[in-house]
């Protein structure tokens, strides 16, 4: 072959071979397979040239044919080896494809074990495979492995930044690690990615709540629900917020929007309660905890504010029977029996 034909054919051939160091083919296969049957189809002419030349004993055409003929054979070749590679290349893919599917199976049963072995076999069949990785940090988080999850999440996001999730619990991570700073930090990068990802904008409005600034958090859960008007756990969030703020009216608002989205949401409705008692208006606190109490009826905190509700209608006898209620958890006792005796003097 002529080095100039050669050197044409390798860059034809480099143009679609290489990508980021390692072989890869932006032809998809049922192109090159055309390709290669036409290259073939092209050989079979120049076979019967040659043949033809021959009986002619035209050695000069039968030599022309023979070039062809072998030049055309090793871009067929050529293409046929890439074709392998896209396969093989595929097969990993689905297989890896396939190994994620049990690791996100064994991990809704909380089998951590199984789905970190299975993430792993993805991983190793496509180390690209950035859902991956979030998958493998939740089941090393699930084993308490915190390290090796934390590096986990890293990986996937730095693979596919478009995987929020992996943002959301490696700021949870480091929450839970009470780096509070590295997780706001971290939800606020899923920000940039998303601006209107709703779980972030919750996520920094507690973290925030969790040490006690609510200043802060306040407007976090506000734009949680603004990005997500059925986002009842964060109108609950905002309006528990807001009663720590003494803006018990606002809490009102954000706290009917809860149970709008949610009737059953006993948490909103002890919040409700609560702001209700605060207001002064102790029949809607009798009216929210008692609906507390019928969704959750080992919500003892719910007895407070009945307690409260009945003290402020100076109904004594039902105020301490709720706090009786009241003190079957030990974490209101202490305080629960303090409050009966002053009430019986």
């Amino acid at each position: 072959m002529h080095l100039t034909r050669r050197i044409l054919l390798w860059c034809s051939v480099a143009l679609i071979l290489f990508q980021g160091g390692v072989l890869w083919s932006q032809t998809s296969a049922e192109e090159l397979v055309a390709k290669i049957n036409e290259l073939r189809r092209q050989q079979a002419d120049y076979r019967e040239q040659m043949e033809t030349a021959s009986q002619a004993n035209d050695l000069n055409a039968y030599n022309l044919a023979l070039e062809e003929y072998n030049r055309i054979g090793e871009e067929a070749k050529v293409l046929e080896n890439q074709l392998a590679e896209i396969e093989a290349e595929g097969n990993k893919i689905a297989n890896a494809k396939v190994a994620y599917n049990n690791g996100t199976k064994a991990l809704r049963v909380k089998d951590y074990e199984e789905a970190v072995s299975a993430y792993q076999e993805a991983i190793s069949l496509d180390p690209t495979y950035g859902k991956a990785y979030y998958g493998l940090g939740i089941a090393l988080k699930g084993l308490g492995k915190v390290a090796e999850a934390e590096e986990a999440y890293k990986k996937s996001i730095e693979l596919d930044p478009s995987e929020t999730g992996a943002f959301i619990n490696l700021g949870i991570l480091y929450r839970e690690m009470q780096q509070y700073n590295n997780a706001l930090q971290v939800f606020r990068d899923a920000l940039n990615q998303d601006p209107n990802l709703d779980r972030a904008h919750y996520q920094i409005g507690y973290t925030y709540a969790l040490q006690k600034d609510y200043s802060n958090s306040v407007p976090a859960f506000r734009k949680a629900v603004e990005a997500n008007p059925e986002y009842d756990v964060a109108f609950n969030a905002l309006g528990s917020a807001l009663i720590e703020l003494g803006r018990n009216k606002e809490a009102l608002e954000a706290l009917l929007s809860a149970v709008e989205v949610r009737s059953n949401f006993a948490d909103a409705y002890y919040n409700l309660a609560q702001a209700y008692n605060n207001l002064g208006q102790h029949k809607d606190a009798i009216m929210a905890a008692n609906t507390c109490l019928q969704y959750n009826k080992r919500f003892y905190a719910a007895f407070i504010e009945l307690g409260e509700a009945y003290e402020g209608l100076g109904d004594l006898t039902n105020a301490i029977a709720n706090y009786e209620q009241a003190a079957s958890d030990r974490r209101w006792q202490e305080w629960v029996n303090w409050k009966i005796e002053n009430l019986k003097k």
